[in-house]
């Protein structure tokens, strides 16, 4: 069952809990992930085998074995796929209502979201007070892997007692971050483009999103992510292609449409310009894998 709440671009499949949960691979894990995005969903990725490069807020950093990691909800994010390296985890995310819906709990999302807890935390399993956190991460993981009875309150009440050692940790070291406005602007953008990536998104559109101009629009993208609104918007609509391309049996035509292009013919030629391949072929390449 996928279920979906208002303003959330993550498709849920954990029973009616707003989780998004699993095992994946980083050559197999959905194409949108290689894009910078953000989403209100807080984001726990448990290391299993290998490694990988990850990049949250511009600051890239390794993940490997046995490190998990602890993506505070609506930062910019994205992972930096190695061809060479092979690699395995967990991902988990939460809802922050699944937390906070709680009115006498509202103060705690307060404090997350106003950044006092950080962008994000990588916990090493050499230190054992980070290693009691990521047992409790596995253990909230569990419980839906399980699926036993009742298994639903068990990984609530396991995301509870993880929360709060993340948040006691966190909070010991709290530094109080100003927010950029440039950077306010960038992910109102971005978030439009998330959101309205099937649509016909005009610079002006976007700027407005932002609050901003058309040529700030394009300063944005170019200073943060070395391409143009354009580049950006079309890559977005490309991943989301590609995803579709694996997980449905839609034609290439219906499901360029679904994406924002113009037309088969052009939805084709684009991403062949792109991926040095015709979607067709992306599709059967990807069903051998």
């Amino acid at each position: 069952m996928v279920i979906g709440m208002e303003g959330s671009t993550m498709q849920y499949n954990v029973g009616t809990l707003p989780v998004r949960a699993g095992i994946f691979g980083n050559r197999k894990l959905p194409a949108t992930e290689s894009i910078r995005h953000f989403h209100e969903e807080y984001e726990i990725i448990i290391m299993r085998m290998g490694e990988m490069m990850y990049e949250v807020e511009g600051q890239s950093f390794s993940l490997k074995e046995g490190q998990v990691l602890f993506v505070n909800a609506g930062r910019m994010h994205r992972l930096i796929y190695g061809e060479e390296n092979e690699a395995s985890y967990v991902y988990l995310g939460v809802h922050p209502q699944l937390l906070f819906a709680n009115p006498f709990l509202a103060e705690y999302e307060e404090k997350m979201k106003a950044g006092t807890m950080g962008d994000f935390l990588l916990l090493s399993p050499t230190s054992p007070r980070q290693m009691k956190l990521t047992e409790k991460a596995e253990n909230a993981f569990q419980h839906i892997l399980r699926k036993k009875e009742g298994y639903a309150l068990g990984f609530v009440g396991s995301i509870y007692e993880l929360f709060g050692a993340l948040y006691e940790y966190m909070m010991e070291s709290q530094t109080e971050i100003e927010e950029d406005p440039k950077e306010k602007s960038l992910h109102a953008m971005v978030g439009y483009i998330q959101t309205h990536y099937a649509e016909k998104i005009t610079l002006e559109i976007l700027a407005a999103a932002g609050e901003t101009c058309r040529s700030r629009c394009c300063e944005y993208f170019k200073e943060y992510f070395q391409v143009s609104p354009n580049v950006y918007i079309t890559e977005v609509r490309l991943a989301k292609a590609m995803d579709m391309l694996l997980t449905t049996d839609l034609d290439a035509k219906e499901i360029g449409k679904r994406c924002g292009f113009a037309g088969g013919s052009y939805f084709t030629e684009t991403f062949r310009k792109y991926k040095n391949m015709t979607p067709l072929a992306f599709r059967k390449q990807g069903i051998k894998k």
